[in-house]
């Protein structure tokens, strides 16, 4: 309409009535347009009960005239649907990354929902719920009630609960409330060089389910990535690269610990962009086998890539306390530096003077802390992977994976460190001009970087989680 008044204001006010039409009446037939379309939608009441039945109750109205004249062009609708799913076993949720521009409008601008799809397996097959309106999560929690669980025991809590992905938060939005959060870590996995994504995942282990929520980002613009592919743009233009073929979406699963069959590990090595000129990028990755399934499902893997620390670290700062553990090694029990995190495990110490200190020293007994240029060598994965070290959560993990599947009942009592909260280090330090140009050039997947769209919020996040440390730790 401005356009209009632009190009011809002398037809505009000429025409007597023009403006009215433009400003009143066209704005009008848009409105009420998507006030029948929004009137016209399929509207859905679903309730699960406790002997694993699910009703719904189904709207349908009447679409165009039928609206203005329901006696003639027919009447609303309603059926009522009764499934009889029994005990689930396995409830997945797939939904968008974010939530679509018809959702934005249809909330009225305040908090949009996002749509998705529920995937249910019980005891008499299959079960597919979707949902177009209102938050997808709300039936995924629904449907998370029929698993039939039972609480493992020998389970402390070992985490801090402050974990998001996407705006998603395990202990926040997805546990159930007879449910208590034992442990979750965040991974980033760099896709390969063909595929248009990265990906965020979301491991959290309650004392009765396994929860995976799996992201799939958009790789950030490229010129490698605009003249050979894929063409992506990053969280920019989704709605293009989605034409494209590339979506973007969060997929979360539920899985109770009865129906957990086993897990496996993978080690991963791939050559950097420039063989020869860099390190090779190391990943690591869980995977869970269901007592259903005879493969590792997708939906049940997590990856984290880049992986692994150096074996050799030096301390910056006096903020790193070491204690001992073992005759063999030594482990970190405070730290604020990325590359000697907490949990790791110590096997050698050489003072600034360079004179090598003992694990077996007094020192050690009730914990020191190291001083700035204190140079350590940490423990290597095997004699075949004798260049890396693990990340502390591995370990961890394993062992609540062991004693969930009950391969270690007294590990509980006799491992009392596995229940230490690792909480996250400070992140590493934002890539130099020339990895950023090269990120801008090859692509952030080739210079081993991982474009984390929620990194504004990590130092607010680590602000958090060092309070809530301090805080257990004075109560403790």
């Amino acid at each position: 309409m401005l356009l209009a008044e632009w190009l011809v204001p002398d037809v505009m006010q000429n025409i007597a009535g023009m403006r009215i039409f433009l400003h009143l009446i066209v704005p009008g037939i848009f409105c009420i347009h998507a006030y029948f379309r929004l009137k016209s939608e399929l509207q859905c009441l679903c309730v699960s009960t406790e002997s694993g039945r699910v009703v719904q109750l189904s709207r349908n109205p009447p679409s165009g005239l039928g609206l203005i004249f329901p006696h003639c062009y027919g009447g609303t609708d309603v059926r009522l649907d009764n499934f009889m799913v029994g005990k689930a076993i396995y409830v997945q949720l797939d939904m968008p990354l974010k939530p679509l521009w018809a959702d934005y409008l249809r909330s009225g601008c305040g908090r949009p929902w996002r749509r998705g799809v529920v995937t249910v397996r019980g005891d008499h097959g299959l079960l597919q719920i979707r949902r177009t309106n209102g938050e997808a999560t709300v039936p995924y929690k629904a449907m998370a009630q029929l698993i039939a669980s039972k609480t493992t025991q020998g389970l402390k809590v070992a985490c801090l609960g402050t974990a998001e992905i996407f705006g998603i938060s395990m202990k926040r939005d997805l546990l159930l409330e007879e449910e208590d959060l034992i442990w979750e870590w965040k991974l980033n996995e760099i896709g390969h060089f063909t595929d248009p994504f990265n990906y965020t995942s979301l491991l959290a282990i309650t004392d009765a389910r396994l929860h995976i929520a799996r992201a799939r980002c958009p790789k950030p613009m490229s010129l490698r990535g605009l003249l050979l592919g894929p063409r992506t743009f990053g969280f920019r233009c989704m709605h293009f690269q989605e034409f494209m073929g590339h979506h973007a979406g969060l997929t979360i699963t539920s899985l109770a610990h009865r129906s957990l069959e086993s897990y496996a590990t993978t080690r991963s090595r791939a050559p950097p962009f420039w063989p020869g000129f860099g390190p090779p990028i190391d990943g690591f990755g869980f995977v869970f086998m269901p007592k259903f399934s005879q493969m590792y499902l997708a939906a049940l893997s997590v990856t984290q890539k880049p992986y692994g620390l150096s074996r050799h670290a030096t301390a910056e700062s006096e903020g790193i306390r070491l204690a001992a553990h073992t005759a063999d090694y030594l482990k970190v029990i405070q730290s604020d530096q990325h590359t000697i995190p907490k949990g790791a495990r110590v096997v050698a110490v050489v003072d600034p003077d360079g004179d090598e200190i003992e694990l077996d020293d007094d020192r050690w007994s009730a914990g020191c802390s190291l001083e700035p240029g204190t140079k350590v060598l940490l423990e290597a994965v095997d004699h075949q992977w004798n260049t890396m070290s693990d990340e502390p959560w591995v370990s961890q993990l394993r062992s609540i994976m062991d004693i969930i599947l009950g391969k270690d009942e007294n590990s509980g009592e006799a491992k009392e460190d596995v229940w230490d909260i690792l909480e996250e280090p400070p992140a590493k330090e934002e890539p130099n001009c020339w990895l950023r140009i090269g990120a801008s050039l090859f692509g952030t997947d080739m210079m081993g970087l991982h474009a984390v769209p929620e990194r504004l919020y990590e130092s607010v996040r680590q602000v958090e989680r060092r309070q809530l440390v301090a805080d257990s730790d004075s109560s403790a």
